[in-house]
């Protein structure tokens, strides 16, 4: 393998162009995790970028701004396992691509937005000359189709190697990503100056407003989001907040018509599929012609309540015990634990306010 590791301030081989055109080195790679963190904190980094734009599975706007106040999860298994795989990605990049790669020498800050950052995973090398960033990503076999047979990578790592690019002035970026644990796809993004520009532009104006200003970003739809007010708060028993009417109608008649909506659709979406089961009827497979138009299969979730009531004798040779925990004594012996780790579950009463 052919990576190596750039001094902080290093020229590029052969070609004499410095590690980052429009960047200077903010931070070195062996600074502590603390200074990171605050370096991190204080600007817009590449994951941030999607997460800032609603593109992150994991991330929303409000997590991001939270995480720039301080707060801080524990690091998953799944990161770490992706930091210590970036080697064997990048080298299988290297056989993919021709491309040798070296790793960076540190955090970048663009020359003229201090609060435009790159944590860049390596250098893509040819001919001697630092060519674009290389966004390196491990990806399970569950997510693997969203990557496979298509053009460009995703949305999260494409904006975020395009981040890159955009701070440090590169003509190109990649995304290379092991799928499954075994194959790789490599995604090359020429640099786009369109985008680009919209990117500072949005995120400039989301630094000013949230991080400067310091104006907390509106709760959105995102599953991130509700993960997040989940570990936010800590459920207070018999703590009331106080509301004012008018937001507090606003936002239950919003709730309550949206429900509606998704009830006529979800009546709709009922309708179709019944007159496609009732087409399949006694077959498995519908075709049109020799492509499957759908398939109606009993590969569903097993129904044990229904197994018991038409085979009692048979489900009782087949049913076993099994390890549950004893909530009922949980919650009688520790009844601030037991609320704890219990879901907070969102009910509006029918009366109106």
């Amino acid at each position: 393998m052919s990576t190596t590791t750039l001094e902080a301030g290093a020229i590029a081989p052969a070609a004499g162009r410095h590690d980052a055109p429009t960047a200077r080195l903010l931070l070195p790679a062996n600074a502590s995790r603390e200074e990171w963190l605050t370096v991190r904190r204080a600007g817009i980094g590449g994951s941030d970028v999607a997460a800032i734009l609603g593109l992150d599975d994991y991330r929303g706007p409000l997590k991001v701004w939270e995480e720039k106040a301080g707060y801080q999860e524990p690091e998953h298994e799944r990161m770490r396992w992706g930091t210590r795989l970036e080697a064997a990605i990048a080298e299988g990049f290297e056989e993919e691509t021709g491309l040798t790669t070296a790793i960076p020498p540190g955090t970048f800050v663009h020359l003229d937005r201090p609060w435009a950052i790159a944590n860049i995973d390596r250098f893509a090398i040819e001919d001697g000359e630092i060519v674009g960033p290389v966004e390196l990503k491990n990806k399970s076999e569950y997510v693997a189709k969203r990557w496979e047979g298509n053009d460009e990578a995703p949305d999260a790592p494409a904006i975020q190697a395009h981040w890159y690019t955009a701070v440090g002035g590169y003509r190109k970026s990649y995304v290379a990503a092991l799928l499954g644990g075994n194959r790789l796809t490599v995604f090359e993004q020429a640099r786009n100056e369109e985008l680009i520009a919209e990117l500072f532009r949005y995120c400039g104006e989301w630094y000013q407003r949230h991080i400067v200003e310091g104006v907390r970003p509106q709760a959105d739809g995102l599953k991130a989001t509700t993960e997040l007010l989940a570990a936010l708060y800590e459920v207070k028993p018999e703590a009331v907040a106080e509301v004012d009417l008018g937001p507090a109608r606003e936002l239950r008649a919003r709730r309550a018509s949206l429900k509606d909506q998704v009830k006529a659709l979800e009546d709709q979406l009922n309708e179709v599929e019944n007159q496609m089961r009732d087409a399949a009827g006694t077959a498995e497979v519908v075709k049109s012609g020799k492509d499957v138009a759908w398939s109606w299969k009993a590969n569903g979730a097993f129904a044990p309540k229904r197994f018991r009531e038409a085979e009692p004798e048979l489900a009782a040779a087949y049913t076993h015990q099994v390890d549950a925990i004893d909530t009922d004594r949980l919650k009688a012996d520790h009844p601030e634990l037991f609320t704890r780790y219990r879901a907070r579950v969102l009910r509006v009463p029918a009366k109106e306010l």
